[in-house]
């Protein structure tokens, strides 16, 4: 595994100078680790709106499917541009938005 570098958008690293915005060195810890992280520079009004909601998911359940169909917020980060042109880039397809993923605590899935 290589060491963990946050990627990002030229705004994000305009706000956080450790951020990678090389493309390629993304692509390739992607295909190295399976899994970047990636600050797209959302603005902090939508992360908490999103993250609200979320934190709202009934402790009996560990995710919830589809909160993209109750939440703005989530809507606007699975549909945003930048979201979808990072994806299209990694798989060199036109990426077709239909579903979140949203889990209350973080997870440790391999």
């Amino acid at each position: 595994m290589s060491v963990m570098k946050i990627f990002g958008t030229a705004q994000a690293k305009a706000r956080n100078p450790d951020v990678v915005t090389d493309f390629e060195a993304a692509q390739t810890a992607y295909e190295n680790d399976g899994y970047l992280i990636y600050d797209f520079a959302f603005s902090d009004q939508l992360l908490s709106e999103a993250a609200e909601i979320t934190a709202s998911i009934p402790p009996q359940f560990v995710r919830t499917q589809d909160l993209w169909r109750m939440s703005p917020a989530v809507k606007s980060i699975g549909i945003s541009a930048p979201v979808l042109d990072l994806l299209g880039r990694l798989y060199g397809r036109r990426p077709f938005p239909f579903q979140t993923l949203n889990f209350r605590v973080g997870t440790q899935q391999a």
